[in-house]
């Protein structure tokens, strides 16, 4: 009974998330711009034959109305097609937009295949353009359960109220009729059922892939880009004007030493967010251990040789401060962008060795 209940309220109330709406949305744009683009062709290719055989002569107004009806057809399909092109252009499958636009061609290609399936019924001829009409949009096109039922009700109701005005539908066998729209409304229930089921997996594959994405190319302890994506970025990096500044904290090795390593961790965690305080905007990369890279836009950045951050750990307040060695131009190849690298790092060398100096003479004068 639990299980009745749900698939009647999937049918009633699809619960659908903005997400699995977007990607059914495109689906549907996809296949209307195909199905469209198809019939257009083959009603071309059908004009084409027909003109080619009786050298652009109407031979009646039968003759007359099959030319009128394929022309309808085209233009039906054409302005499907131009309609998903430029909505697949434009990548705008949000909103009702595309559930309105698959509802219309519906409509439009249902009431041109009940003119042209009345032309055949009246001459004794089956119904088969009409069948066959519903049957492949039930199949290519998506719609909500209840709306497809609707739409599956005004089409078949439509062609049976134009058959009993004929004759009163007596070359229509009701029960089979029935039965070919009931289970045109059971392939319509199937198909958006699969369809939405189609499209959480795919939306979950695609955050599963944005995760793993995001995690090759971060460091899991700070959170910044990691040497993998500067591998990748560097390429990016050619051609236009940088300063890459190199950068590490001072007696790190003493904080791990003197604290432990959860305090170290915490540390190089909130050095990093000092980083893109001082350096918003720039691309921060962990270099290797307590090094980061910078890259920020242009070759006129000012970068200070020192710079001081105050940090709370467990074990108090710690003054914490970082040496920074940088090199500033326009790298034209990446051999060009290592060579930037290597200048960076041998100033940070530079800054921490006079840095150093400094502090041993400060402790010998002591």
């Amino acid at each position: 009974m639990s299980q009745i209940k749900a698939f009647l309220r999937e049918i009633i109330s699809p619960d659908m998330t903005e997400s699995v709406r977007e990607e059914i949305n495109k689906e549907n744009t996809r296949n209307m711009f195909t199905l469209s683009v198809v019939t257009c062709l083959a009603e071309v290719v059908t004009l084409a034959l027909y003109a080619a055989m009786t050298g652009g002569r109407f031979g009646g107004n039968a003759s007359l109305a099959s030319f009128l009806s394929v022309i309808a057809c085209i233009l039906i399909s054409a302005c499907a097609a131009l309609t998903a092109w430029r909505i697949r252009a434009r990548e705008r499958y949000q909103g009702a937009l595309v559930e309105v636009l698959c509802c219309a061609f519906f409509l439009l290609i249902i009431a041109w295949a009940v003119v042209v399936s009345y032309r055949h019924y009246v001459t004794g001829q089956e119904l088969l353009t009409f069948y066959a009409v519903v049957l492949c949009l039930a199949c290519f096109v998506t719609f909500r359960p209840l709306v497809g039922y609707a739409l599956t009700l005004i089409a078949y109701g439509a062609m049976f109220f134009v058959a009993w005005s004929v004759d009163r539908a007596e070359s229509i066998t009701v029960f089979n009729y029935v039965l070919l729209a009931l289970l045109t409304g059971a392939g319509i229930t199937v198909r958006f059922i699969r369809q939405k089921k189609m499209a959480q997996n795919v939306i979950e594959l695609r955050q599963k892939n944005d995760r793993l994405s995001f995690v090759s190319r971060h460091d899991t302890l700070t959170g910044i880009y990691n040497r993998t994506a500067l591998a990748e970025d560097g390429p990016s990096y050619v051609g236009r004007p940088i300063t890459l500044v190199l950068t590490d904290i001072d007696y790190f090795k003493e904080v791990n030493d003197t604290y432990g390593h959860t305090v170290g961790d915490r540390v190089l965690k909130e050095t990093c967010k000092a980083l893109q305080t001082w350096y918003p905007g720039a691309a921060l990369y962990r270099y290797g251990g307590d090094e980061c890279l910078l890259v920020i836009e242009g070759d006129d950045v000012v970068v200070d040789e020192q710079k001081q951050t105050e940090i709370v750990t467990t074990e108090g307040p710690l003054t914490v401060a970082m040496g920074f060695g940088a090199a500033a131009g326009t790298p034209q190849n990446t051999r060009e962008w290592a060579a930037m690298i290597v200048k960076a790092d041998r100033k940070l060398y530079e800054v921490k060795r006079r840095v150093h100096r400094n502090d041993d003479e400060r402790i010998g004068a002591r």
